[in-house]
């Protein structure tokens, strides 16, 4: 979260666009199921309505210090129109929370639109039984009791 910090200082001193609407998008403490290459995906989609923004950006920072960011430029749209986008990080599967901001830029001015903490990859495994139950490695994974 610190690496987010002069972000959100800079963003303090900024005007709020008119509208963000947003369709999808991540919520606190959520959980994204990882794929066969370990990782899982948080996207943002929606619109921006209003106001004089030159990008839209999603910043993804951990625990673990790595921070990663995807940008897309917003066109000038006519007024009262609806510029959509749609951002997309990979999350690791990996024993660290993440925090999200879904940021809006021009120039030196910035905008934080929303933002989410507690954000996770990786697996559930439900198992039932006794205080002794054991994880079995059916697929020679190395992943069972760890």
């Amino acid at each position: 979260m610190l690496a987010l910090l002069p972000l959100l200082l800079a963003a303090a001193q900024s005007p709020a666009p008119a509208s963000v609407r947003l369709d999808e998008a991540p919520s606190d403490l959520r959980l994204y199921p990882r794929g066969a290459d370990g990782v899982g995906t948080v996207v943002v989609r929606g619109s921006v309505t209003g106001g004089a923004w030159e990008e839209i950006m999603l910043e993804l920072a951990g625990e673990d210090g790595v921070v990663t960011a995807a940008r897309q430029p917003l066109p000038r749209a006519a007024s009262g129109s609806a510029v959509p986008f749609a951002l997309s990080l990979p999350l690791r599967a990996i024993c660290v929370e993440h925090a999200a901001l879904l940021v809006l830029r021009a120039g030196a001015r910035a905008f934080v639109a929303a933002s989410w903490e507690g954000l996770v990859s990786g697996d559930v495994y439900l198992c039932q039984g006794q205080s002794n139950m054991v994880a079995s490695d059916y697929w020679a994974e190395d992943l069972a009791n760890s």
